[in-house]
């Protein structure tokens, strides 16, 4: 029996999870796949559907192509060499081993369970692989859903799983931080601050500009800013749509993946946007909400698997917002969108390497855009060499503190005098 289109699925996990190279034999009589890699426990693999356990022992020395694969990839003996025969049948797991060669006979019905066992980058089941359905009839796809045993069946299971709020960890860790700064911002903020001025909003509940991060040294800013903003209705808009690209975002990044997009895009945000337009005061979730939209279309674009539409159906609205969102609270907004957007991308382009393990120029050009954003940045800060002009909302929310006893009176003057230097008759008149 041949055993070609399971030859073939073995041929590409071996490739691209265990990044083993696919030799092109010049002649194969026998119709064996042959794989190598000079790294691994198993150097070189021969996926064969032959009966003959005896004759597979010993065709390391009859077989050209495991020798011309020996002589052109290898610089040790043939005797120090690993071979591995995986054999398709009908029948039950063998495993005969002599000397440097081992043969293992797998079932077509679970072979993959049994290669997790031996390589432990390939899953135990089909459950993590991609189905296209770009070139499914709508009849195609609705039958497979029907069918439990599908692949789209046990995919949408899958990913149904992943969005699960029990499976939401660092969604509900975010979102635990936004509530609790629309609490404080709705409820609380006149017992928290008596005397507090309304122009100041979003960077007295943690919003970040650049003279809070050079003169008062305020650099936790750079991650509390997206989740505070100067208008509650707007908070809460964005706090929906940030659960909904949260949602979407973990269960396709994965939750480290997603938390290292987070902790890498948003400070890198925050300090490239206030350092090169000093004049902005960047706070609230949509920057956020950008970089995750920013990631996922990068890693869904051109792609017809289901997970991709599916993500791309429910966060569509996220996109719509992005682009005219700011008709309403200004155009300032769209520089800091398309800055999370970029910077998105870029690190869905160094976390998404290619499955065989090598980056891929992608990878680079995602290095490099974060690498410039950061060198722009801290040159900027470096080579200051003006009199920066006076910004009211920052020292608006300063003397907020200052006023529930945050921050002192003497620091608050020794900026508007010597990091300003601005008249006593420009002063405002609050302070």
């Amino acid at each position: 029996m041949n055993f070609n289109k399971e030859k073939m699925a073995i041929v590409d996990l071996l490739k691209t999870k265990e990044a083993y190279e696919v030799y092109v034999a010049d002649s194969n009589k026998n119709n064996g796949a042959y794989l190598y890699n000079v790294k691994k426990a198993f150097n070189i693999i021969k996926i064969d559907d032959s009966k003959d356990v005896k004759d597979n022992l010993n065709n390391v020395k009859d077989d050209n192509n495991f020798l011309q694969i020996a002589e052109k990839h290898f610089t040790k003996t043939v005797n120090k060499i690993k071979f591995l025969t995986i054999i398709l049948s009908d029948g039950d797991y063998q495993k005969v081993k002599k000397d440097n060669h081992t043969i293992i006979y797998l079932n077509k019905d679970n072979y993959q369970e049994i290669l997790h066992k031996i390589f432990s980058k390939i899953p135990a089941s089909n459950e993590d692989k991609d189905v296209d359905i770009k070139e499914m009839s709508q009849e195609e796809i609705l039958d497979n859903i029907q069918n439990p045993d599908s692949d789209i069946s046990k995919k949408l299971k899958t990913l149904g799983s992943k969005l699960s709020s029990n499976n939401l960890f660092a969604t509900w860790i975010i979102m635990s931080l936004f509530i609790g700064v629309v609490i404080m911002q709705l409820f609380l903020a006149q017992m928290i601050f008596p005397k507090m001025r309304t122009e100041s909003l979003g960077l007295i509940f943690g919003g970040v500009s650049r003279d809070l991060l050079i003169f008062a040294n305020q650099w936790w800013r750079l991650f509390t800013y997206v989740f505070a903003s100067n208008n509650p209705i707007i908070l809460i808009i964005e706090g929906m749509l940030l659960l909904l690209i949260c949602r979407y975002a973990e269960a396709y990044l994965g939750q480290i993946k997603f938390l290292i997009t987070i902790l890498i895009a948003i400070p890198i945000v925050g300090l490239t946007t206030v350092v090169v337009f000093p004049q902005l005061a960047l706070y609230g979730p949509i920057v956020l909400i950008a970089v995750l939209y920013g990631t996922l279309f990068s890693l869904n674009y051109g792609k017809a698997t289901l997970e991709s539409i599916v993500a791309n159906q429910k966060t569509t609205i996220v996109g719509i917002y992005l682009l005219l969102s700011p008709l309403f609270t200004g155009y300032h907004t769209y520089i800091y969108i398309f800055t999370a957007l970029i910077l998105g991308v870029a690190v869905s382009f160094v976390l998404d390497y290619k499955n065989n393990g090598k980056y891929s120029s992608l990878t680079l050009l995602g290095g490099l855009i974060i690498g410039g954003f950061l060198l722009t940045a801290i040159m900027l800060l470096v080579f200051k060499k003006y009199i920066p002009a006076f910004d009211g909302q920052t020292v608006g929310a300063l003397w907020t503190y200052k006023e529930a006893g945050l921050f002192s009176d003497e620091k608050l003057i020794d900026m508007l005098d010597n990091y300003y230097k601005l008249p006593t008759d420009l002063r405002p008149i609050y302070i």
